[in-house]
């Protein structure tokens, strides 16, 4: 079962922590994409990406594999397609890495919650 959480903005969030699990899209091939955290009614998804699992611009991983041995190139194309699969129905798709500076993408997130509630307000 899908973890809810109501509160932001009294919209629903889902969040995969702490073994809850994560809110997904179902992909071109039918296939589900998983996401870390998610806004469906203000279309938002955040994905963190651990550089030890994903592929990070910032490391050199030619022809490496993970800990579960997957090659990190691999990893690159499921994630492109997880990016893609979230803007084909509609989703801003904000991905942070564990090397990137979270003060930056905290207020960034925050923003674009803001303003697409602040949309939807306006609308209403």
């Amino acid at each position: 079962m899908i973890k809810k959480y109501e509160n932001l903005y009294n919209n629903k969030y889902y969040i995969g922590y702490n073994g809850n699990k994560e809110y997904f899209l179902k992909d071109a091939n039918g296939k589900n994409r998983f996401f870390d955290f998610c806004i469906p009614d203000l279309k938002i998804i955040v994905e963190y990406h651990g550089s030890m699992f994903h592929y990070n611009k910032n490391f050199e991983y030619k022809n490496k594999r993970n800990h579960l041995g997957q090659l990190f190139e691999d990893m690159k194309h499921k994630d492109k397609n997880k990016r893609q699969t979230a803007i084909n129905y509609g989703y801003t798709y904000i991905e942070v890495f564990d090397t990137d500076n979270f003060d930056k993408h905290i207020n960034n997130i925050l923003k674009i919650i803001k303003n697409k509630f602040n949309l939807i307000q306006k609308s209403v």
